[in-house]
């Protein structure tokens, strides 16, 4: 029953929204161009298009794109070589196991025991080792001698007391299926 003054506060709010929301801005008006061609029913005005338009623009782009010096073959082979380095076996495992090792050193860092940390500040080096080899698996220490060390700190990890906190329990899960895998492709090939 006193639910009236409802419908005023609709009825107000209506009247604001349509006198105070801005009316969109058409411009001054324009005069007609007594030069530019009649328009043609249904297709608005027929005033000519701006210079840069259509083939004009294509042959300035075209003009400007020639300009560019192409890219050299060298180069063009130098990441073609990057690239195949970067697919193969041993640069997609240490890709995987950067991802399995980062988890298990932030669950370690996130952990106050002093062991902890040590196990993190261990685990420093071989991850910028990986991240490096995935890079350029040319240039750094090669995958084998990342591999040993990772190895000794997943025997030491499993059997400490963190073996099951956070991120831990499955980063060396993936860190044994990535070398499972790896060792099935090398063994394929």
């Amino acid at each position: 029953m006193q639910r009236w003054w409802i419908g005023i506060v609709a009825v107000v709010g209506v009247a604001l929204a349509f006198f105070l929301f801005p009316r969109p801005d058409r411009g001054a008006t324009v005069a007609p161009n007594p030069d530019a061609p009649k328009a043609q029913a249904g297709r608005g005005t027929a005033e000519a298009p701006p210079p840069d338009f259509g083939p004009a623009r294509r042959a300035k782009r075209k003009a400007k794109n020639a300009e560019k010096p192409p890219v050299a073959p060298e180069v063009i082979a130098a990441q073609e070589r990057l690239a195949e380095l970067r697919a193969r076996p041993d640069a997609q495992a240490s890709a995987k196991l950067i991802g399995a090792w980062s988890g298990v050193r932030k669950t370690l860092m996130e952990s106050e025991a002093p062991e902890a940390a040590e196990f993190a500040e261990r685990l420093k080096q071989p991850l910028g080792d990986l991240a490096n080899f995935r890079r350029n698996p040319e240039e750094g220490v090669p995958f084998e001698q990342i591999q040993a060390p990772l190895d000794e700190l997943h025997e030491e990890i499993s059997t400490s007391p963190f073996a099951n906190e956070g991120l831990i329990p499955g980063g060396l899960k993936r860190h044994l299926e990535t070398l499972e895998e790896l060792n099935a492709m090398k063994t394929e090939n």
